[in-house]
C-alpha cells in the first residue's frame, strides 16, 4: 500500500514512516524541510527506502508533484 505522510520530515512524521516502510508499504514523506534538523532525518528514510518528496501542502504546485 502507498501510503502519504504530510510533515513526514519532523520527529513523528519520521517514525511513522520507518514503522511503514518496515511493515512493506510504500512510504512518501511529503514536507517543506524549515522547521530546524528536518534536513537531519533524509538519511533516515535513504537507509529505510521512504521516498521524500520536498514541498508545502498549501501550494497547488508542490502538492501535484505527487
Amino acid at each position: 500500500m502507498k501510503i502519504l505522510v504530510t510533515g513526514g520530515a519532523g520527529f513523528i512524521g519520521t517514525n511513522v514512516c520507518v514503522q511503514g516502510a518496515l511493515r512493506g508499504h510504500e512510504m512518501i514523506a511529503f514536507d517543506n524541510l524549515v522547521r530546524p534538523l528536518t534536513e537531519e532525518n533524509l538519511q533516515v528514510f535513504v537507509d529505510n527506502g521512504v521516498k521524500i518528496v520536498r514541498g508545502d501542502v498549501r501550494n497547488y504546485v508542490d502538492f501535484a508533484k505527487l
